[in-house]
Order: C-alpha cells, then structure tokens, then sequence
C-alpha cells in the first residue's frame, strides 16, 4: 500500500510539473509573440477639402486621403509647416491644383516629382476659367466639372495603382451617380426663378453660374481677404436698391464689416452660401460633406431668388 500511494505521489507530483512547464511554455510564448497589428494604408495628400473629398471617393479604403488644411482654416491663407512638406516625402500620391488657392503647392510638386513621388495637378487634367486674368481655381462648383476631374483622377491613379483599378473604377461609378443627383436637382430647382443676380461675399462661384445661368456680383475678387475700395461698396449698395434685391450672401470667412455695411444700408437679409473651401468643427460634428452642403446652398439660393 505505501509503495502504491508513493507512486500515485509521484504520478500526481509529475503532472503537476508538466502543467506547470507547459503553462510556463504558453505564457512566454504569448508574451514574445508579436502583437497583431492593424495594416497601415499608404497616404494620399491634399492641399485642401474639396480635393481630399473627390480623391477619397475615388480611392475609398485602400488609401489614407489626408487633407493638409486643418478644418475651419481658410486655403487661401493655408502655408504648411517645414514638417508638413517634409511627411510629403513619403507620401504615395499629391493632389493639388498649384493656382490661385495653395500656390506653394506647385514648387513642392516639382519637389515630389524628382523623389519619384505621384503628383497629380487639377490645372493639367481639366480646363479652369480665366477670371480678370487669373485662373479660377473654384472648380468643384460646378458638378459637371467634379465629375470630369473625377474621371481623370481615376485614369490616373489606376495606371500608377493598377491592382485597385477595379476598385476605382466601382467607387468612381458610384460617385458620378451622387453628383448626377446633385446636378438634377440644381437643374430642376433654379429652372424658373424671379431673378439670376446673385450678391456674393467672394468671387467663388463663377463655375455654378456658368452652369446654371446665373449672374455673380462679387463684394469681394477670388480670396475672401480682398478689401473692396468704397466706391466699389457704394455701387453694390445701389445695385441692391435698384434691383430690389431681397437677399446677399455670406459665408463663414467673410468680411463681415463690409459685409454689414451693406445690410445696414439696404435693410436686406443674409443667408449662407458656403463656397466647400474648407469643414468647420460644427461641419464635421454634423457629419456635413460636400454633397449635403452643395445641397443646403441650392436651397438657400433658391428662396432668394425666389425660384418655383
């Protein structure tokens, strides 16, 4: 009996050193295994919102699209950091449009170029309206042409990117769909309107009249900066009179002082019209893109145009 209970001793006290070896084995194994580790997409860079929309559309999940203007920060003002420029180095493509809003793009681009980076300029790929002889970069105001640079933005990425073409070429289809919609309902809701003049914080919006038939009377030139002269002022102010003009449009980063000027001597009203430079903070809290705001201005001018 004892030399029984010795070896059932023995036998238990061996498996118990086995667990404890095999445990032991299993934890440090755990600990040195490499912990599993989300994929990191490659980076495309943009100079500012409406290009990080169109690009991020295109290319959908397989790509990082950051925007290099921080949101409620104006582009026309927008200089990046010797950081920034130097992140652009490894950067797998660069959009940009290198005029009149993000010129210190075009240097970095030939930059870029050199180190073999994909750069991409929206000046070379579509035709942009010559503005009192500057070219207009505000082309995403227009839907037409946001479709057409789309277009060529996928011919371009498919052939540097050709194992996502595919890819591209579904969320490009998908894309053209939702501005098709958008261009419907512009066309269908500024089709019989009381008046086509419309009073404008800054000359953005050249593309959407073009389009539609509308007339733009800026207060202020292609930058929201620019300082009206008086006379100038003076002229919108009869302008409003004589044309019995009930609304002027503003937007977030607009000249107030000048804008208020006006409204004080015409005693007419001030609705939004959101030139889609850049998302404010209460934008992105309202999960606001490109389309749902395009959609908001259609509204507002519609009510002051007084459009059926």
């Amino acid at each position: 009996m004892n030399f029984i209970k010795k070896n059932t001793s023995l036998i238990t006290g061996s498996f118990i050193l086995i667990a404890i070896i095999i445990t032991s084995v299993l934890i440090y194994n755990f600990n040195i295994l490499p912990a599993k580790t989300e994929t990191v997409k490659n980076k495309i860079y943009t100079t500012f919102y409406p290009l990080q929309y169109i690009t991020k559309e295109i290319a959908g999940e397989s790509f990082d699209v950051i925007n290099l203007t921080p949101p409620g920060t104006e582009p026309h003002d927008y200089e990046p950091s010797a950081k920034i420029l130097a992140e652009l180095n490894s950067a797998k493509a660069f959009v940009y449009i290198g005029e009149e809003i993000d010129p210190w793009a075009s240097k970095k681009a030939q930059e870029l170029d050199q180190m073999k980076v994909f750069t991409i300029a929206v000046k070379d790929k579509i035709k942009l309206q010559n503005a009192g002889g500057i070219l207009d970069p505000h082309f995403w105001q227009s839907p037409k042409l946001l479709v057409e640079f789309s277009k060529k933005l996928n011919e371009e990425l498919s052939t540097q990117f050709p194992s996502k073409a595919y890819e591209f070429q579904n969320n490009l289809s998908k894309f053209v769909s939702k501005v098709n919609l958008l261009d419907s309902f512009i066309q269908t809701s500024l089709q019989k309107c009381q008046s086509r003049k419309m009073i404008v914080s800054h000359n953005a919006f050249n593309y959407l009249a073009t389009d539609y038939n509308l007339e733009i009377v800026p207060i202020n030139g292609l930058s929201p900066e620019g300082e009206p002269s008086s006379q100038q002022i003076a002229q919108i102010i009869n302008l409003v009179k004589e044309e019995r003009v009930k609304y002027i449009f503003l937007e977030s980063f607009s000249n107030q002082k000048i804008t208020d000027v006006i409204t004080n001597a015409t005693q007419v009203e001030a609705l939004e019209l959101n030139p889609i430079e850049t998302l404010t903070q209460e934008n992105l809290d309202l999960k606001m893109d490109y389309i749902t705001i395009f959609y908001n201005n259609i509204n507002n001018i519609k009510l002051a145009l007084n459009c059926e």
